[in-house]
């Protein structure tokens, strides 16, 4: 019997939420930060974010900033490119209280995939820790989002997405 891919988020968001009030969810409370970009129009916008520079390692977050959307991110997966002239991924994670999934398709190329019960309001939804050989440029990473859904009802938000031919770059830390 085919499963259609709606049914087993459904049943594993159950399950989510089930372990969640068996183990007490107590990341729930922790307040997250995001990304400050000023000037966004409304929709959801991919920036990532320069979050620590030490020498030559780089550590790079992940945000969906949401503006004028007032659902939060339920589950979402998609692929960041990355020029590996510039770049060696050592790392990725997925942020604590996410549940999922990354891996480095190919040099070059990560694909991964999220999802939370309590959903994101406005943290970084994949870390990701680089070897850089020189400066980091917007024009260095590709984004392509594939999916991304509300937190509840799992609501289709996809069509909000703001799509760019690179993702926002902030080299100022989430504060």
């Amino acid at each position: 019997m085919k499963m259609r891919f709606s049914t087993i988020r459904g049943r594993f968001s159950a399950l989510l939420l089930a372990l969640g009030l068996l183990l007490g969810s107590g990341h729930a409370a922790r307040a997250q930060q995001g990304a400050a970009v000023q000037g966004l129009g409304p929709g959801i916008h991919p920036v990532l974010v320069v979050a620590g520079r030490t020498g030559s390692t780089v550590r790079m977050e992940l945000y969906l900033n949401r503006v004028d959307v007032p659902a939060l991110i339920g589950s979402y997966q998609g692929e960041i490119g990355y020029d590996t002239g510039a770049l060696t991924l050592n790392r990725a994670e997925l942020p604590r209280g996410i549940t999922g999934a990354w891996n480095e398709v190919s040099p070059g190329r990560v694909r991964f995939a999220g999802i939370t019960i309590q959903g994101v309001a406005s943290g970084p939804v994949l870390v990701l820790d680089f070897t850089a050989r020189g400066p980091v440029a917007a024009e260095g990473f590709t984004l392509r989002m594939k999916e991304v859904a509300a937190a509840g009802d799992y609501a289709n938000l996809a069509p909000r997405l703001v799509a760019r031919e690179h993702p926002i770059l902030s080299n100022t830390p989430a504060s």
